[in-house]
């Protein structure tokens, strides 16, 4: 199990990574490393990542995402045998499935890049809005997977 503090882990921002690509049944994962991390410009909005080995190398797994996937037979964390205010991780995983990521209106979500008006956002001219964002549409180039929801096993 890794060690993490609770306050932060559970104060995480959505980002990318793990949701641009697809992981199938029985992939697994090792948490190597945890990169801890704030959005650019707001020192008090948390963007943890945990660096995995993985079926095809390195990836980043956003501690937000880790915390959405399904766990098996167990919780995603525990607070036994850690300090006062953190929690320990799962440092290893095992794919069971996974389905496409839907949103509150029952729409298939795909990564933030995918959408076409992910262009203006990079550039700093729109905020990240994520039902403008979904209006604009998926680029019609755009060919990855849409982001998935994951139930895993521990190891």
């Amino acid at each position: 199990m890794l060690k993490l503090q609770k306050n932060r882990s559970f104060a995480q921002t959505p980002a990318t990574s793990i949701k641009s690509v697809k992981l199938d049944a029985g992939d697994k994962l090792q948490i190597m490393e945890i990169m801890t991390g704030t959005v650019q410009g707001k020192d008090d909005v948390f963007n943890d990542q945990l660096l995995c080995e993985g079926p095809n190398g390195l990836l980043k797994l956003p501690l937000r995402e880790y915390f959405k996937m399904t766990i098996t037979g167990t919780s995603s964390y525990t607070t036994e045998g850690v300090g006062e205010g953190e929690i320990a991780i799962h440092q290893n995983f095992e794919i069971v499935s996974s389905v496409d990521r839907k949103d509150r209106e029952g729409e298939i979500v795909f990564p933030s890049q995918a959408y076409v008006g992910f262009a203006e956002i990079t550039a700093g001219t729109r905020a990240y809005d994520y039902e403008w964002l979904k209006g604009t549409g998926v680029k019609e180039s755009y060919t990855g997977p849409a982001v998935q929801d994951y139930t895993v096993k521990a190891l």
